[in-house]
């Protein structure tokens, strides 16, 4: 089993420090004050160490120069974790073989990655085999689970009696002829300052979230503006 990548640079440092086979008590983000990087500790053996570079071979990092920062391979209780100092998602398989992972080998492998480590490990793992595993953090995609502070309710998703629809009228457009191309870019930075300004207004108004157009209750007609 194996997990990767994990930024640590300050467990990461203290790796290189102690140098390859040495065992300590590793303790990850032990100065984090985020609520969603608690602190934790385990007793840990260094089993390779690396400066962090390395050239990609798949999917989206294919032949680029990709760096960690300071790297190490660390052992918990039989799992592999690779600890980086750069913050950034697993992207390519390179960042584990770099370390002497034989990927093929793992009976699991447990990867921080929004979704780019696809591309990259398909020749491991078919869609089949890959669960995506909802975690705590800013990158749910259950918006509820966010603690948002300054958000105008009710709102769509978050309130079951808000539903939201598009306007398709409003989306859309009459088709412009060619001779007013060049006139439609001379507008275009002045239109989207305009565009800007109204959107500021709106996100700054005291105006419910559900007088807007394209927001309307579940139970009711869509509210006017």
């Amino acid at each position: 089993m194996a997990l990767g990548v994990f930024t640590d640079a300050a467990l990461a440092a203290e790796a290189h420090g102690l140098g390859v086979g040495a065992s300590f008590v590793a303790r990850f983000n032990r100065a984090s004050t985020d609520e969603y990087s608690r602190p934790f500790s385990a007793e840990a053996t260094v089993v390779a160490l690396s400066d962090g570079v390395m050239v990609g071979r798949r999917g989206t990092a294919a032949g680029q120069t990709m760096n960690l920062g300071p790297s190490a391979r660390l052992k918990l209780a039989g799992m592999d974790v690779i600890v980086i100092s750069i913050r950034q998602q697993m992207l390519d398989p390179v960042q584990l073989e770099h370390f002497g992972i034989d990927i093929a080998k793992l009976r699991g492998l447990i990867i921080k990655s929004r979704g780019h480590f696809r591309a990259g490990f398909d020749e491991f793992f078919g869609s089949d085999q890959v669960l995506e595993v909802d975690v705590p953090g800013m990158v749910t995609p259950i918006l509820t689970r966010i603690p948002f502070r300054n958000l105008k309710r009710p709102i769509f998703p978050f309130d079951p009696e808000m539903s939201w629809e598009p306007q398709i009228d409003r989306l859309k457009r009459t088709p412009q002829k060619s001779a007013n191309v060049s006139a439609m870019r001379s507008r275009s930075a002045p239109s989207a300052k305009r565009s800007e300004s109204r959107m500021r207004a709106f996100a700054a108004s005291s105006e419910p979230a559900e007088t807007h157009p394209c927001f309307r209750r579940s139970t009711s007609e869509p509210a006017k503006s």
